[in-house]
């Protein structure tokens, strides 16, 4: 593939950081019960965390299109390394709240929340891979930064049977918990020594030069100008697709644990697999992206998903909807990155990392009413109905997507030489207004 070092460099150090915040999504609430705290305390904590996370988001998607990027990840990556250290050691209640917050090592806690690359870091690293990557090897680059870090969060989940090899060896329960904090320490500690070998070019130090961090923080400066039309789409309708996809994904577990009494064991094996399956067809989306365009990829490979999670609850049992999960996984992911590249080459360098968090944020807005709702309805109507509802969501999402953005071409997709940051930003304004007409 030929990549360049910033772009290894940007790839390597985020691997670092989900290695850690592989294992933190899944033993931070069973340290905090270990810990003492009630189950209240637990969700107050992790709720604190994950809402810390949608403000450092926001915060971070501003700061770094004023500031330099490189510098941001690194301050985000010592409060993590901070946070680590100190619940490493801290068992009060308010310490252990703050300090998960900061670094956002509770966030989402058991699922992909706002920490490891989920958050104001993602923004960063999305934004700078793309000032870095050319626009012909762009959806290749994009799928596979996010195939290294499935692979590592992967990996980073292995982790997690630590504390009881610990304590097959003499160390106390708790002490082998906190021992695990100290290499979440270890892995941020390489997080930052790794990115601290970034270059950043002079055309971006210019550009987050005292000229720039002088102009003063308004609405105008906050919300991307250039692009605000084509990001308001976006986020809308990523938005609406989180919130169908969020009905179905936050109970599944549960749903085959309730429907077919399939045993815990089974069950991770299953999400095991398919995640694995869902990472390696990464790839194949960005090299179809290539081929037929962004928008024609990100819908002929994300359309077959919803359509299987509808068909789903027909399985008779639970070895047939565990094939139709796989199957469903290995296209689900593949928009993905193909999306985040799309959206970084139509938007001009300095408002990308606006750009990435405002569309984050409302996806993760949206996305936390579904477990709810879909609570709800299982409960209340049909333990089914939340997978009918949310596939057909996500079938919508799709062609109001296509419809949406057909006629808007990232450069490479061209007949003409790759365009600047401002021809694309009037590119998409024309768009808009060929689209009202």
């Amino acid at each position: 593939m030929g990549i360049s070092r910033n772009i290894a460099i940007l790839i390597a150090s985020g691997a670092m950081r989900n290695l850690g915040f592989g294992f933190y999504n899944i033993i931070f609430a069973i340290y905090l019960s270990k810990l003492g705290f009630g189950t209240i305390t637990i969700g107050t904590v992790v709720t604190v965390s994950s809402l810390s996370g949608v403000v450092q988001t926001l915060l971070g998607s501003v700061l770094m299109d004023h500031y330099s990027r490189k510098r941001l990840m690194i301050f985000w990556g010592l409060l993590t390394l901070v946070g680590s250290a100190v619940m490493a050691w801290s068992s009060d209640p308010v310490v252990v709240a703050t300090m998960s917050a900061l670094g956002l090592i509770g966030a989402r806690a058991g699922g992909s929340g706002a920490g490891g690359l989920g958050g104001p870091v993602m923004v960063g690293q999305v934004a700078m891979l793309a000032d870095e990557a050319p626009n012909e090897k762009r959806n290749v680059i994009f799928a596979a930064n996010a195939l290294v870090l499935h692979f590592a969060g992967s990996l980073g989940a292995l982790l997690a049977v630590l504390p009881d090899f610990f304590r097959g060896h003499g160390v106390s329960e708790l002490t082998s918990y906190r021992l695990l904090f100290l290499v979440g320490c270890v892995m941020s500690l390489f997080y930052i020594v790794v990115l601290s070998f970034y270059r950043e070019s002079e055309r971006v130090e210019k550009a987050s030069g005292p000229e720039r961090v002088a102009q003063p923080f308004s609405v105008r400066n906050i919300i991307p100008q250039k692009s605000k039309k084509f990001v308001a789409k976006m986020a809308l309708l990523g938005a609406f697709d989180s919130f169908g996809s969020s009905l179905h994904s936050s109970l599944l577990a549960y749903w085959f644990f309730v429907v077919y009494g399939a045993p815990l064991s089974d069950i991770g094996t299953l999400f095991a697999i398919s995640n694995l399956i869902g990472s390696l067809t990464l790839i194949v989306g960005a090299k179809l992206a290539d081929r037929i365009g962004n928008v024609n990829a990100t819908v002929l490979t994300h359309l077959p998903a919803p359509l299987l999670l509808m068909v789903m609850p027909f399985a008779p049992d639970f070895r047939t909807a565990a094939v139709i999960q796989m199957l469903r996984q290995a296209v689900s992911r593949m928009d993905n990155p193909i999306k985040q590249s799309y959206m970084m080459a139509l938007v001009p360098r300095e408002e990308r990392a606006r750009a990435r968090g405002f569309t984050t944020v409302f996806q993760r807005f949206a996305g936390s009413f579904s477990p709810s709702v879909a609570a709800y309805m299982m409960s209340t109507v049909s333990t089914s109905l939340p997978f009918y509802l949310g596939g057909a969501i996500q079938f919508v999402h799709d062609i109001l997507y296509y419809f949406t953005f057909r006629d808007l071409k990232p450069p490479e997709e061209l007949s003409e030489p790759a365009l600047s940051s401002a021809q694309i930003a009037e590119e998409v304004e024309e768009s808009a207004i060929r689209t009202r007409r």
